[in-house]
């Protein structure tokens, strides 16, 4: 341990010692994507914005408000 201790303190007059780094290893980097499939969906929602009538519209029945989002999809389809 008196090793990874340097002879003399990190900051002068504090008493701490700094703690020198474990040797390192060659690590391999990994990509965490905690969302993989956001992108996606943002993506579709987007697409059904383009139609101002999906994007806009308050319905007091969520059947019509349904149906609007089935006529904005097909016409994104076709």
């Amino acid at each position: 341990m008196s090793r990874l201790l340097p002879p003399s303190p990190a900051i002068p007059g504090s008493g701490c010692l700094q703690l020198l780094p474990a040797a390192t290893t060659a690590r391999r980097w990994t990509v965490f994507h905690p969302h993989p499939d956001t992108s996606a969906s943002w993506r579709t929602i987007n697409r059904l914005k383009r139609n101002r009538g999906v994007a806009t519209r308050f319905d007091k029945l969520a059947v019509r408000y349904e149906a609007t989002l089935h006529i904005a999809a097909i016409n994104e389809w076709l």
